[in-house]
């Protein structure tokens, strides 16, 4: 099975995964199709997040659509993905989330393990 990670995970030493297996995206279709796993995969992970941990899945979340939009200047879908962000902001001030809170955790999380620009994939069983 294969997997998004955030490009500087790999380096991150692991003690469940020692021999982390990686390889980048063969090109920008698959970087997009796994930037839209990635976004329903956080997508679910925020909305199944206790209250305390939506501010860091919001900050994943609104990674995953920075990567998608800049990936996607090619793709007709990509006035979707600009709308689809907006939503997800608004739905974030709706449940009182502060977007200051979530972009600075945004910049945080990019700072400590980078984004997902590079396409890196985890290979795992």
């Amino acid at each position: 099975m294969e997997k998004l990670i955030r490009d500087k995970v790999p380096d991150i030493p692991h003690p469940d995964y020692p021999n982390m297996t990686t390889r980048l995206v063969r090109d920008i279709h698959e970087h997009v199709d796994f930037l839209l796993q990635k976004k329903d995969e956080e997508l679910r992970e925020f909305d199944n997040a206790v209250w305390d941990n939506k501010i860091w899945e919001a900050a994943d979340i609104l990674e995953v659509y920075d990567t998608l939009i800049k990936l996607s200047a090619w793709d007709p879908r990509r006035q979707v993905f600009i709308e689809e962000c907006h939503r997800f902001i608004e739905n974030c001030r709706e449940r009182n989330l502060s977007l200051v809170d979530i972009l600075q955790k945004q910049i945080e999380k990019k700072e400590e393990r980078w984004g997902f620009e590079n396409g890196t994939i985890w290979i795992y069983e």
